[in-house]
């Protein structure tokens, strides 16, 4: 008996996840028919510009393979982008994927909520927690090695969608490498993006001069909800979300300063984001940074009705 609901509860997994990808792939396969886009052509011509800049015609997954996402915050700033050809279908997808992230995103979480899928991390939980870092930042900060490691991070979690995984990856490749190759320091990105990301501490009276931690100190306790919020794919999704988006500053890094920062926030009765705050700090400037990856980038936690 006990082997018979295995094999059952992992035929249901495989109908479930199957539903899911059809779902997706329709949405992918809908917007590009409205947008004059063949997936026939921007595999072609991705092999072409692969061949044309790195002397290896390939699909996306042979591509990434020859980077070397170990070395992260190393190796080349840019992807090498040769002028002497045209790439139309990459270049309408590119600007396909800034136009459209935010409506991916929000089919995706479409997705997981009408199958069910949002108690786990898994394919698409974890795809869309990073369309979520995407639509965050523009990607002018990101390497080819970091962007390559993070793109092997989303195949492991999609293996059993592989062609779905060629596909979204190819969008994102796109994006980047069309639209945001030009390298800019993350630092000054997030200050260009988000010059006045203000830091509260908990018990003590803000000070923007005041270089000194955070106190360790409650806030005020408010009302508790008879289920606890999770985040959408449990623990484990948010402790990647919070790995994509969090930001090591090049000063902190310089110096040597680190630490755990202490973050307090509230979920109010929708699923959003209030009162976010540094329960403990280490520097004002990693104080900072932490509280804008939770602020500035963490969407409500849906599922707020829902058990974990």
């Amino acid at each position: 008996m006990k082997n018979y609901l295995t094999v059952l509860l992992i035929g249901i997994s495989s109908i479930i996840f199957a539903n899911a990808q059809n779902d997706l792939n329709s949405w992918l396969d809908s917007t590009y028919t409205a947008n004059n886009i063949s997936q026939n052509d921007a595999d072609a011509e991705f092999s072409t510009y692969a061949q044309e800049n790195y002397k290896k015609a390939t699909n996306v997954s042979g591509f990434i393979s020859q980077f070397k996402p170990k070395k992260r915050n190393k190796g080349p700033k840019e992807f090498n982008l040769s002028h002497k050809l045209n790439y139309p279908t990459l270049s309408s997808i590119a600007h396909l994927g800034t136009n459209h992230f935010k409506a991916l995103e929000q089919e995706l979480y479409r997705i997981i909520m009408v199958n069910g899928l949002e108690k786990d991390r898994n394919a698409f939980t974890y795809l869309w927690i990073y369309i979520n870092h995407l639509n965050n930042l523009p990607l002018n900060d990101t390497r080819p090695n970091d962007m390559t490691y993070e793109l092997f991070e989303l195949k492991k979690y999609m293996l059993a969608e592989d062609v779905l995984f060629e596909r979204i990856a190819l969008i994102i490749l796109a994006r980047k490498i069309f639209l945001a190759n030009n390298y800019i320091n993350s630092d000054a990105l997030v200050n260009k993006t988000y010059p006045k990301t203000k830091v509260v501490y908990l018990g003590k009276e803000n000070n923007e001069d005041d270089d000194s931690t955070g106190a360790d100190i409650e806030g005020p306790t408010p009302d508790f909800a008879e289920v606890d919020p999770c985040f959408i794919g449990g623990m484990d999704n948010m402790i990647s979300f919070i790995v994509l988006n969090i930001n090591y500053p090049e000063k902190a890094r310089e110096v040597g300063d680190q630490g755990i920062v202490f973050v307090k926030l509230v979920v109010d009765k929708d699923g959003g984001i209030t009162d976010v705050g540094i329960r403990k700090g280490v520097k004002k400037i990693l104080d900072r940074d932490a509280r804008h990856s939770i602020d500035a980038k963490m969407d409500p936690w849906r599922t707020i009705e829902r058990t974990c």
